[in-house]
This record gives structure tokens, sequence and C-alpha cells, in this order.
């Protein structure tokens, strides 16, 4: 009997859409051991070897529209524009090339996140294709169509193909809830390791605090005042290789330290307001600073979420990037935990996925 096989699409807007393609990838393989995936993705391949092992093959691929980013916090609205009028043209073509592949992987589903050429893909192959997301593209691009007009064009070209999935799961929180969609719980990868073992490795003992200041998947080189070298500070980054000074411990975008287990060895976490952190810093349960990204129109309903459900404070992006991040630190140490999900959104998107894989 053949393996079972799933393809996925996944956005390299930063590492949040294929983090938690990830975890849903291994709760599916808990219930499908002899799972197989493909992945087509511009995400590093380092990334999903660290987070799949060999359950995964990577085609080396952007498949997703997306967004050229300036850096963690400010998109380039005109490089965006240039990008895509050179992507789009082809599109069709890539389609149906992708399609031929997904007819020879005989794969049972193609999963989404947020790639539209994915779906596309899947309907020249016949396959079935599930979306998921906390946003589209469509609702992006429809936000900066007063600033560039290809923008609105691409909004009104992508609306029906992400229409046109098999299955739609919006993991929450979510930008633009469908009445016909699948509502899913935040989406985290689990951690590998205990606070305690974490913790030690890190070299930062167990009775005193510690911060996570991290940007997520684009690199990022953290500015350290003398003022915050009182506390222990983790900072995952745009460095070279692991090293501490004093109470700071600087580590690589690349380390042996798996992010959810940063997180959870962490006493608060001071990042960029992106879904993957907010996520696992829900289900880890501890306070959060957070800086918005003020023209990304998904920022303003992670920051209305985060009010509502996380122990949370804001940083202005100004502040942030001049280090006075710092001002912060006690009173986001203050803060109290907040309570985690009661339910795994990981485990709720699997469980939706498993049909289309009986028989």
């Amino acid at each position: 009997m053949a393996r079972p096989r799933i393809a996925c699409f996944v956005s390299s807007h930063g590492f949040g859409h294929a983090a938690r393609v990830c975890a849903v990838l291994e709760a599916l393989a808990r219930r499908l051991p002899a799972l197989e995936a493909v992945v087509w993705s511009a995400v590093p391949g380092w990334f999903w070897r660290d987070n799949l092992g060999r359950r995964v093959r990577l085609v080396a691929e952007d498949v997703d529209p997306g967004l050229v980013q300036r850096d963690a916090l400010d998109e380039d609205l005109a490089a965006s524009a240039a990008r895509l009028s050179r992507l789009l043209p082809p599109a069709a073509a890539a389609a149906s090339r992708l399609g031929l592949a997904l007819r020879r992987l005989d794969c049972r589903l193609v999963l989404c996140d947020v790639a539209p050429l994915g779906l596309l893909a899947a309907g020249e192959a016949g396959v079935p294709a599930a979306l998921m997301e906390n946003f589209t593209w469509d609702f992006i691009y429809r936000a900066y169509a007063g600033e560039e007009p290809l923008f609105a064009r691409l909004a009104r070209a992508l609306e029906p193909i992400y229409a046109g999935a098999d299955l739609h799961l919006q993991l929450e929180p979510c930008c633009a809830p469908r009445p016909a969609a699948v509502a899913v719980p935040p989406v985290a990868r689990r951690p590998r390791h205990g606070r305690a073992e974490v913790r030690r490795r890190l070299g930062i003992p167990d009775d005193e605090a510690a911060v996570l200041l991290t940007m997520g998947g684009i690199p990022w080189r953290h500015r350290v005042p003398p003022a915050a070298r009182r506390r222990w500070l983790i900072l995952p980054g745009d460095h070279p290789r692991r090293q501490r000074r004093g109470r700071a411990v600087f580590l690589p975008h690349r380390s042996a330290f798996f992010h959810p287990d940063l997180v959870a060895a962490a006493d608060a976490v001071i990042a960029k307001l992106g879904y993957s952190t907010l996520a696992e810093v829900h289900c880890a349960g501890v306070p959060l600073a957070y800086v918005p990204r003020r023209r990304f129109p998904e920022s303003p309903v992670l920051e209305a979420w985060a009010a509502a459900r996380l122990s949370a404070l804001p940083i202005a992006p100004e502040a942030f990037r001049a280090g006075r991040w710092t001002e912060i630190l006690e009173p986001l140490l203050a803060l109290p935990r907040s309570t985690p999900p009661r339910r795994d959104g990981a485990e709720v998107a699997a469980d939706c996925l498993l049909p289309f894989f009986d028989g």
C-alpha cells in the first residue's frame, strides 16, 4: 500500500507560515506515522529539516507573491509591486507545470499557507486543496490599493482563487473571518525541552528572570543598552555565532535552540507582532511586549487579540529601534502569566485534514 503523501505550498514571508505548517504536519504525522510531505517554499531548507527531519522533502521554489520587507518591521511597497509584476505573468504556466508535478507525486491533499499558486496547481492536478490562513493576500493588498493600483487588481484576481479551496481553515486570530471556513485555535509548535534544561544550556540560573527578544524569521541586529544588562536577555538574530556578553546571550539566526523552547524558558518576551510568536507566547502563557507593524493590515487584528487574551504591553517601533525597550523591562516582568489555550490548534487542524487520507 502506498504511503500517504501531502504536498504543501508555503509562503516565505518570514518564518511564521512555515512554523505553523510544521506544527500541523507534526500533528498529522501523529495520526499517520507513514506520512510523507513534499514542500514547495523559499523558506530555507535548514528550517524544514530542523523542524521535521526526514519526513519532509523540499522543493526550493518561491511560490507565494507576498511582500518585500525592508526589515522585520517595514515593508517596501514599490519593491513589492516590481517583484509582483515579474512573478505574475508566468503564473498560469507555473500552475500547469506544478500541476503535472503533483499528478506524478500522487498526493492525497495539497495544503496551502497562503500561497495561491498551490491552489491553482491543485486544480490543474485534480487534487483536493486545503487553504490555511489567518490572512490572505487579497486582504493585505486591498489595504494598499490607494498607493499602488497593481494591488487592487491583484486583490480582485486572488479572491476567487482562495474561494476555490476544498477546505478553508482560518487560524485564530483571523483578519477576515468567513462563515464557510473552519475556525481553528492558535497554531504553534510544541516545545521539545523543559525550561530547566534550556536554561542550563544557555547558562541562565533557573531562579533569575530572563527576557527573550525575537523578531521572528527576519534577521535583526539587536541594540542592548547598558541599562538592560542587569537582566538576563536571550537574543536570537543576526549574530555569526553564539556568544555571551555579561547577562546577554546572543544566538545566530539558526541555532541549536528550538524557538518554542526559548519562549517557554523565558519569563517574558519582547517581539515583533507576528502570528507565530504570538501563538507561541499564548501557548507558553508568558507576558509579551510587542512591536506593532503600523502599515501592515494584519497588525491591528493581532494587537487587539493580544490585548484581550494575553498579558501584553505595546512598544512603539521608533522606541524599539532606539533601544528604549529597556524602559518596559520591569513593568513587563511584573505582569501576570496568561492562561494557555484549552485546545491545541495544530491538533484541530490535523483532525480536519485527516479525512482526505481515508481509503
